[in-house]
């Protein structure tokens, strides 16, 4: 029982981590603008290439992985992170991979 409580409540740590780590992401990949379609008075829509390596650049600084998919308005990053299970480990059970997602738009 106990190690259903301490893991658990690791693996739902670690899934919150994730979500928030994926939603930091998005919103540093949402100010990747397209400054030239910004310049000549276009609606304001995300560079992709910009957004790509603004979200991918974050998630390096925090040592996370995940993959970034950009559209004319929306970055959506999903972050995959391992969990070791502490207690339930010593009977055999793998570590926990767990995702977080998050879309941030340009409006």
């Amino acid at each position: 029982m106990a190690g259903l409580v301490i893991d658990g409540g690791a693996v739902l740590a670690t899934r919150r981590q994730a979500a928030n780590t994926a939603e930091q992401a998005a919103l540093a990949g949402a100010q990747g603008l397209d400054l030239g379609a910004i310049r000549a008075g276009a609606v304001s829509r995300l560079d992709p290439d910009a957004a790509t390596r603004q979200a991918e650049d974050y998630l390096a600084a925090v040592g996370a992985t995940g993959t970034v998919t950009v559209t004319d308005r929306t970055i959506t990053v999903e972050v995959t992170m391992q969990r070791k299970l502490l207690v339930l480990g010593m009977a055999g059970l793998r570590p926990v991979e767990v995702h977080g997602r998050a879309t941030a738009r340009n409006s």
